[in-house]
């Protein structure tokens, strides 16, 4: 198997458990909706995250939007930044951030 085969391999890998652990969660957050009387849509978006939910949002014309904050350090945060506080600075309705 040549090196591009087996990175092409790899990924594909990779690209599919991520799609399975991200389905897990997905009916998780399903199942507990169920179980509290929430009703619970979900689904999986791809590509840049603060890019792909922003317009995912502005496209089918969302009142707000709900994230979760990873709780990084101050000092983390500064070098990676943040997803959820991209997400605020881009986003055209109403962003509350879960910790």
């Amino acid at each position: 198997m040549s090196y591009q085969e087996t990175a092409d391999e790899l990924v594909s890998e990779d690209i599919e458990d991520a799609e399975a652990e991200a389905q897990r969660t997905l009916d998780e957050a399903a199942e507990i909706g169920d179980e509290t009387g929430v009703e619970v849509e979900t689904g999986m978006l791809y590509g840049e995250p603060v890019d792909a939910i922003t317009e995912y949002a502005d496209d089918e014309e969302f009142d707000a939007i709900f994230v979760g904050h990873r709780g990084l350090s101050e000092e983390y945060e500064g070098l990676v930044g943040s997803t959820a506080k991209d997400i605020v600075g881009r986003a055209t309705v109403p962003v509350t951030v879960v910790r």
